[in-house]
């Protein structure tokens, strides 16, 4: 874990302190993805190279590869409860301190992405899609999930109540946007050129009654705004990455809160932002109930606004105990990165102004500075003195302490181990196999061409021959294209066959414990009522019942999981002899990468929804109060048991299967799949060689003239053209192989 010490020291300082300049900041310490990214591009660069040397069996393959590069975006998630101060430590993460506004009520129903290193849109380009009417009335008629959950949660609710909430939305859009309302729904604006005044317009809320005053433009269309996406330059990220700034959680209006949960699926990071002053709370510990299910290395916290404690050295070891034993309890045995930090302290430290420091200077900021050894005594002026010395001074100290340089450490590390740098080993490998095996046949090519040559002894007889064995290597490829696909064909469905039994199994067991646990809660609470004890309301453990679903999914998924890389290690050596057939004496050692591909790790979002249960009052009230008799308490209490947690256990194994069924499928493809294009390959040059020698034996009678000689010159030349440029490439994907160990994988042993 990530503590309050430790980021300083005087070579780190010097270092920081000459990269410095007034303009901003430029350190490569403060680059995200450098090496992934340059090897994700030298992979690209090399797969266009390999296309031009392949046939069109495998450039299909290839080009699956090259657009499976091309997508990869990192999707890092911002969350947090309102006011926690997400949107100022987005723009000093992202080293834009105007980025997103700050200084106005920003909370909006849309979710922005802010896209940074993306090919899709020009830079500095913004596209803002609004509700369609279909979405519209369904949100104005609480349909489809915001319904059921405001049906399950609110007690009591009535759909009036929601309407009312809706209305205001409706109310607020009409009164801003006038007959305009209803031509923009559906629609969405482009622009080509950002501005902070753009911004404002879309995801500021603005002035919460609609009215019309010197502010009206902001927030004027935030109402309809369904989603927001921002291209921007790559800023300091060298791979490319998507940052979601979500609505806050703890939000009053129930719209915007689920929003936000719902958003959380689609990332591979979560940059949980809490607030020094109130670390932890209600708002929070239930978001990360929510992630508890994510994957462990996921998860990053950031504990803003130290710069607002009264003692910052002394109050910020105390929340950052507080936090980290909190953590313990929710997620045992996990070593999740917190990082104590101040979004305002990097915003100025990036700044381009140094009045801007009048922000954030003060007695207690430079006590700490000064006792973090960020500062040095007396090294402190006061920014409207500062000189350019003085003003960079200050920078690198507010820098180191922002907490910025951990969470970049932290998210480089978390791309060395993410899904992304495993799919640049299969493509790695893949293309590896696919070279190999066109230069393989190129040099077979060529050495059937060559053999024993000169421009008299190309003979018809030796002619026939060649056209002979030709002929018997086609039939052997088919021969071994067959056997790939009917092996592809059983690997599919040895491998479905796990997935099914297994997960049907689990889906019984999760079912089991609910109805087990249901039954218990019930009898206990009827017990009790039934002996007399006055009871004034009714608790359920609801974490608890969580984290044994949870636990008892996690063991099933890894049975499972298991099973799939057993048979997966299993089907190593048959590749091992197919690649073998296909490609004699390559030397090849990267056959069981093209086939044992890591298992995407389960999503347990389905357990992290609220639920009637978790509400601490309202349902549990309204039961009392009821007053029905022991045993129908306790009945009711086993109904909602059941029918929360039912739901809850099939959306599990549901998603579970879904991701597990898209795994074997891509398995199947990039294991057998290559292979089968080496074969379709191979053949494809065995027929091109076998057209050439059947247009040499329609011109050799006895011994070849001078234009049958030529041709096969001609083929000769454009032969050892493709050699030559099939050892270019085998040398780049060398190169590559040993840069992704040294770089990625030797950074992770």
């Amino acid at each position: 874990m990530f503590g309050v010490g430790g980021m300083g020291g005087l070579a780190e300082r010097q270092h920081i302190l000459h990269s410095l300049v007034d303009a901003g900041y430029s350190d490569p310490g403060l680059r995200i993805g450098t090496s992934p990214a340059r090897l994700r591009e030298e992979l690209i660069r090399t797969g266009h190279l390999l296309r031009e040397v392949l046939e069109p069996a495998g450039t299909a393959l290839v080009m699956d590869a090259l657009r499976l590069l091309e997508r990869q975006v990192c999707r890092v998630a911002v969350i947090g409860q309102i006011k926690a101060g997400k949107s100022s430590f987005i723009n000093a993460f992202v080293q834009k301190p105007d980025l997103l506004p700050t200084d106005v009520n920003p909370s909006t129903t849309a979710v922005t992405n802010l896209h940074f290193g993306s090919r899709r849109e020009p830079e500095n380009s913004a596209v803002f899609e609004f509700f369609d009417t279909r979405e519209w009335e369904q949100l104005a008629n609480g349909g489809g999930k915001l319904r059921e959950l405001t049906e399950r949660l609110v007690p009591g609710f009535q759909p009036d109540l929601l309407r009312r909430h809706v209305a205001v939305l409706k109310t607020r859009a009409t009164s801003r946007l006038g007959p305009e309302f209803l031509d923009l729904l559906g629609r969405c604006h482009r622009f080509a050129t950002l501005s902070p005044h753009i911004v404002r317009q879309y995801v500021c809320q603005g002035d919460s009654t609609g009215s019309i005053g010197a502010n009206q433009t902001v927030g004027r269309y935030s109402d309809i705004t369904k989603s927001a996406d921002i291209y921007l330059p790559a800023g300091p990220f060298d791979y490319p990455v998507t940052v979601i700034d979500t609505p806050g959680t703890n939000d009053p209006f129930l719209v915007r809160d689920e929003i936000t949960r719902c958003s959380l699926e689609s990332a591979d990071l979560y940059m949980v932002v809490l607030t020094a002053r109130q670390a932890l709370a209600p708002s929070d510990v239930a978001l990360l109930r929510i992630l508890r299910g994510l994957h462990k290395e996921r998860i990053i916290i950031f504990l803003n606004r130290i710069d607002e404690l009264p003692d910052i050295a002394k109050d910020t070891e105390t929340v950052v105990a507080s936090v980290r034993l909190r953590l313990r309890h929710e997620f045992p045995g996990a070593d999740i990165p917190l990082i104590p930090g101040s979004a305002l302290w990097g915003n100025c430290a990036f700044a381009k102004k140094t009045r801007d420091f009048d922000h954030c200077v003060g007695r207690r900021a430079v006590n700490y500075l000064q006792d973090r050894e960020f500062l040095q005594q007396g090294e402190f002026v006061h920014p409207a003195e500062s000189d350019e010395h003085s003003s960079v001074n200050f920078r690198r100290a507010l820098l180191l302490a922002s907490g910025l340089k951990p969470i970049y450490e932290a998210l480089n590390e978390f791309l060395r181990a993410s899904h992304y740098v495993n799919a640049l080993r299969q493509v790695t490998a893949c293309f590896s196999e696919l070279a190999r095996a066109s230069d393989n046949v190129a040099r077979q090519e060529l050495k059937s061409l060559t053999q024993d040559h000169t421009p008299l002894r190309n003979s018809a007889t030796r002619t026939q021959d060649e056209l002979s064995r030709l002929r018997g290597e086609l039939q052997r490829l088919e021969e071994v294209s067959s056997i790939i696909d009917r092996s592809a064909a059983l690997f599919y469905e040895r491998q479905m066959r796990i997935v099914t039994t297994e997960l049907s199994a689990l889906r019984r067991r999760l079912l089991d414990m609910v109805d087990a646990r249901a039954l218990k809660e019930r009898d206990v609470l009827a017990s009790k009522l039934l002996v007399g004890t006055a009871l004034r309301t009714w608790t359920f453990d609801t974490q608890a019942m969580r984290r044994e679903l949870a636990d008892e999914f996690t063991d099933g998924f890894r049975r499972a999981e298991a099973q799939l890389l057993d048979l997966q290690q299993e089907t190593v050596p048959h590749l091992r002899q197919l690649l073998g057939v296909l490609v004699p004496n390559a030397g090849s050692a990267a056959e069981s990468e093209i086939v044992r591909r890591p298992v995407p790790p389960p999503t347990l979002m389905p357990l992290g929804a609220t639920m009637a249960l978790d509400l601490d009052n309202s349902w549990w009230s309204q039961l009392w109060r009821a007053r029905p008799a022991p045993l129908q308490r306790g009945r009711e209490v086993e109904r909602l048991i059941k029918t929360e947690f039912r739901r809850a256990v099939e959306e599990l194994v549901n998603a579970c299967e879904r991701n597990l069924t898209e795994h074997v499928v891509a398995t199947t493809e990039w294991s057998f799949g290559t292979c089968s294009r080496i074969a379709r390959s191979n053949a494809q040059r065995h027929e091109q060689l076998l057209s050439h020698y059947k247009s040499l034996e329609q011109k050799i009678d006895g011994v070849a003239d001078s234009q049958a000689v030529s041709e096969q010159q001609h083929y000769i030349r454009a032969l050892n053209e493709r050699l030559d440029r099939c050892e270019a490439v085998n040398r780049r994907l060398e190169s590559i192989g040993r840069d992704m160990v040294r770089d990625l994988l030797g950074a992770r042993a």
